[in-house]
C-alpha cells in the first residue's frame, strides 16, 4: 500500500514509481505532530536548549545529484550572525549528504541533521528555509512562514533532480536566489507572519486539506479493512 498526502501527489507517485497498487490518501500520519497541541514543540525546544521567545528558523535543503557531499548551500554561520539577536539557526541536511560526515554546528548554529524526527525539527521551527525539498509541504501544515533560497533554480530543474512545477510561480513564501539578501527575507516573513497570503492559502487548499491530526486514525482504519 502506497501512502499519499493528498490527490496531487497521488497522481504524481503513481506515475514517478510506476505503481498501480493500493493507494491510501490520507495525509502523512507523521504529520499529526505540526498540527497537534500536545506540549510537544515547547519540550524539543527545552531539550534543544532553545530560550523561550527565540524565532527558531529551520534551514533544511534537498541535495543535489552531482555533489551529494554538500549539504548547505549558503554560509550559514553568516546567515546566523546576520538574522541578529533572538533569532536561532537549525541546520538540518539531507540525508543523502549525512554519510559525509558533514557537520554545522558552531556557537551559532545548531546542527540537528542527526535528529531522529524530522517532524519535529519541523514542529518547533517558526520560519522554515528550503529550496526544492518536500518539507516544504510538510511545514505548511503548521501554517507558519517559508523562505525559498535557490540559488540555482535553473541548474536544478534542467540539470539537476528537476521538478513538477514551476516554485517562483506557485511558492507560499519569497523566492530568493541572493545570499545576501536572505536574512532580510527570514525577517520580514517572520514579522508579516500574521498576513494571510492568497499563494499560501491556495497552496494549503492543494497540499494540506488532509493535514488536520486525524492522518493515523485514518490510515490505521484503511489498513484494516485492507487486511
Amino acid at each position: 500500500m502506497l501512502v499519499s498526502p493528498n490527490a496531487y501527489s497521488t497522481e504524481i507517485l503513481s506515475r514517478a514509481y510506476a505503481y498501480d497498487g493500493a493507494i491510501a490518501e490520507t495525509g502523512y500520519p507523521r504529520n499529526d505532530v505540526l498540527v497537534a497541541d500536545d506540549g510537544m514543540r515547547d519540550r524539543v525546544r527545552a531539550a534543544l536548549g532553545i530560550p523561550a521567545g527565540t524565532v527558531c528558523v529551520l534551514y533544511a535543503p534537498t541535495f543535489r545529484e552531482a555533489d551529494q557531499g554538500r549539504s548547505v548551500f549558503c554560509d550559514v554561520e553568516a546567515l546566523a550572525r546576520r538574522l541578529g539577536p533572538g533569532y536561532r539557526l537549525l541546520v538540518r541536511g539531507h540525508s543523502a549528504a549525512s554519510k559525509f560526515g558533514t557537520h554545522h554546528g558552531t556557537s551559532r548554529v545548531l546542527d540537528v541533521s542527526s535528529y531522529p524526527e524530522s517532524s519535529h525539527m519541523l514542529a518547533v521551527a517558526d520560519v522554515l528555509i528550503t529550496d526544492y525539498s518536500s518539507v516544504m509541504f510538510d511545514f505548511t501544515a503548521t501554517r507558519r512562514p517559508v523562505v525559498f533560497f535557490t540559488p540555482d533554480m535553473d541548474a536544478y530543474a534542467q540539470d539537476g533532480r528537476g521538478v513538477y512545477f514551476d516554485l517562483a510561480a506557485h511558492a507560499p513564501g519569497p523566492v530568493v536566489s541572493a545570499e545576501d539578501r536572505l536574512p532580510a527575507a527570514v525577517r520580514r516573513a517572520w514579522e508579516g507572519r500574521a498576513d494571510t497570503s492568497t499563494r499560501y492559502a491556495a497552496w494549503r487548499t492543494r497540499f494540506n486539506h488532509l493535514d488536520d491530526g486525524a492522518a493515523t486514525a485514518r490510515l490505521a482504519g484503511i489498513v484494516r479493512e485492507w487486511l
